[in-house]
């Protein structure tokens, strides 16, 4: 863009405001550019940036900024608030310029590959395999280990229930021998020490009763408690492994 060029676009700008405030301004910035000299034209339109940007200068001035964000210079006006609007904008060119940039790579990258025989693509993807190799081995070493800590949970679980079964089941048992022993006991000695054969007998019904309760325990744990504990495990695996709308 040439010095008249700029000029004669900024006077377009420009026709929004009185005309004696168009003509001061450009007299200011044709004065600006008789002092800078013809050689140095291009520089300066450099500086200035734009017409666009002037105008904008200047009609922020004339609307009673001047003392909260515009100030003159030797290179014109200037104006902060325009300024870093601008350097927004600029940097937003920048991101433009660098998505256009990488997307132009990304299409020589795979102008590349489509290039590539057979042969070159194998080796690149072999390579690439390899050098996930030790990932994976990583990868497989997590998993493993938290589906074996999960079988370890539920191992323990399980065992323990069928160790509170049997213990039900053995506790019932002795508490029957016991009780049977004890009213046998009792028996014997009722005709003797009739006080000592009544509590013996006493005792006899009373761990009879308890062995009744145990193996009621028992037969509940059996037949209602761990079905249900089996299916709702067998409901949250089903769950995971075959998710609804799979």
């Amino acid at each position: 863009m040439t010095r008249k060029e700029f000029m004669k676009e900024l006077e377009f700008l420009l026709q929004d405001i009185s005309d004696e405030e168009r003509e001061e301004a450009l007299a200011f910035y044709e004065n600006y550019f008789d002092e800078a000299g013809s050689m140095n034209e291009s520089q300066v339109i450099e500086e200035l940036d734009s017409p666009a940007r002037v105008a904008a200068i200047i009609k922020d001035g004339l609307k009673g900024h001047f003392d909260e964000h515009i100030y003159a210079g030797n290179e014109g006006f200037s104006n902060d608030q325009y300024t870093q609007n601008y350097e927004v904008i600029d940097v937003d060119d920048k991101k433009a310029k660098k998505s256009k940039k990488e997307k132009k790579q990304e299409s020589q990258m795979h102008n590349r590959w489509n290039e590539m025989d057979s042969r070159d693509r194998l080796i690149l993807i072999v390579l690439a395999l390899l050098a996930c190799v030790p990932f994976s081995f990583s990868i497989f070493h997590v998993i493993g280990g938290i589906f074996g800590g999960l079988f370890g949970v539920g191992f323990s679980i399980i065992t323990l229930f069928f160790c509170l079964i049997f213990g039900f089941w053995i506790i019932t048992f002795i508490f029957y021998i016991a009780s049977v022993v004890m009213i046998v006991v009792g028996i014997a000695n009722i005709f003797v020490l009739p006080g000592a054969g009544f509590i013996c007998i006493g005792i006899g019904f009373v761990l009879m009763a308890l062995g009744s309760i145990f193996g009621k325990v028992a037969a509940w744990f059996f037949k209602d408690c761990i079905p249900t504990i089996i299916n709702a495990i067998a409901d949250g695996l089903g769950k995971i492994f075959h998710p609804r709308g799979v």
